[in-house]
């Protein structure tokens, strides 16, 4: 049969799954670490990024995947990204595993859509994903004082290195649960309404969500001691 005459075979999606790390092994598989279908968030707005991996079957032609998210219910939808991927010979497979580093700012919790499609096609396949807002981490009486006898055991503070969105200029952060802790050189405290303004560009930008996290990492961390 003429190759013009063959009925062309299109591209299939074979499943969606995000996670927080992708290893590649030599063999082609791919080992996800950390797959999940909840993000956690103390405050908002919180920039999450993960990895986005998928299949994709009757692949042999170069082509282009666009990633957007939607919250459900609402008709806005925001472009993440565009993954593209190379044309395959004869010889090769023509089923493809793929991953990408996919980011979004959240400014609300509830259930988002992320829609793969591809493009110039109406091939598309629709993943769920919850973000959860959970409750600000306080530090009790209790944990205080077992910081407080377990200096040498305990994780009391946690500093994390940040960059501004604007002009990337370098900051380091820190939070203590021992309020009288001075912090380490070079380190600051996070502002109470979780806005910084940058030194150098004056970009404002905000830190509320990281200081959440480092706040719940600190008190799991205790909850080992107890």
């Amino acid at each position: 049969m003429n190759d013009k005459n063959k009925k062309s075979i299109l591209p299939k999606f074979g499943g969606v799954l995000f996670s927080d790390n992708v290893r590649k092994q030599p063999s082609g598989k791919v080992d996800l670490i950390g797959v999940f279908t909840i993000f956690n968030s103390w405050a908002y707005p919180c920039i999450r990024t993960w990895y986005l991996t998928l299949t994709l079957y009757d692949s042999r032609e170069a082509g282009v995947i666009l990633v957007s998210i939607k919250k459900v219910d609402t008709k806005k939808i925001k472009k993440l990204a565009e993954i593209k991927y190379g044309q395959r010979s004869k010889e090769e497979r023509n089923d493809r595993i793929i991953s990408a580093i996919i980011s979004n700012e959240f400014e609300t919790d509830g259930n988002f859509e992320v829609i793969c499609s591809l493009l110039n096609s109406n091939l598309k396949i629709i993943n769920p994903l919850y973000v959860k807002k959970l409750d600000w981490p306080v530090f009790s009486n209790s944990e205080v004082e077992l910081a407080n006898n377990s200096k040498n055991k305990a994780i009391t503070k946690i500093n994390v290195q940040v960059n501004c969105p604007a002009c990337k200029h370098i900051y380091v952060f820190e939070e203590s649960i021992l309020e009288n802790d001075e912090t380490t050189s070079g380190a600051l405290r996070f502002p109470d309404n979780g806005k910084f303004e940058c030194k150098k560009c004056d970009h404002i930008f905000n830190l509320k969500d990281l200081q959440g996290q480092i706040r719940y990492n600190i008190k799991d961390n205790l909850k080992r001691l107890k």
